[in-house]
């Protein structure tokens, strides 16, 4: 009698479990706040067709990134226990830094462009660094060990932002 109470009352804890798991997804993925990948906001008339290439693959990549890896810092920041939200921020930033990377290992980056690229590689390296910190943390649920991660996070998010206005000034010539 005892052991089907102990088994009756797993039962309802595992499904409610399974259940919360399940909405808690759901609403991830309904509430996603992806940052959109547009066009380029500076003119690429003047430009060469590399730098033109460059700057139409790169620029609204850049900007993206800057806007997750901000979004993704705040998240840490506030210490949030989204394990859902936290992995879908940081898949985001991975797979941005992976198509700026390949972009530029395919095609290279045109010289006037080379200070933007210098500081998004600072920022993807951090980024990298941080990811593989929260992952090994989240895997643990040690919240606390979170915090290096937080702080590595935040300097790649203003890596990035750096990388973005730089980019915009080289673009611009201003």
């Amino acid at each position: 009698m005892v052991r089907r109470d102990r088994l009756a009352r797993f039962v309802v804890l595992a499904a409610a479990l399974a259940l919360l798991t399940t909405i808690s997804i759901g609403a991830a993925l309904f509430f996603s706040t992806e940052a959109e990948i547009g066009t380029p906001s500076v003119s690429t008339q003047n430009f060469s067709a590399e730098e033109r290439a460059y700057v139409e693959f790169v620029e609204p990549r850049l900007k993206a990134l800057s806007i997750e890896s901000a979004g993704l810092a705040a998240l840490g920041q506030a210490r949030s226990q989204d394990a859902v939200a936290l992995l879908q921020g940081q898949r985001r930033v991975e797979a941005l830094i992976s198509d700026i990377t390949t972009f530029t290992d395919a095609y290279g980056v045109p010289t006037r462009f080379r200070s933007s690229a210098a500081e998004f590689t600072r920022g993807a390296r951090e980024a990298r660094q941080s990811i593989r910190e929260a992952r090994s943390a989240l895997a643990r649920l040690d919240w606390q060990r979170l915090e290096s991660g937080v702080e590595q996070c935040t300097r790649a998010a203003a890596l990035f932002k750096s990388a973005e206005t730089i980019l915009d000034h080289e673009a611009t010539g201003g």
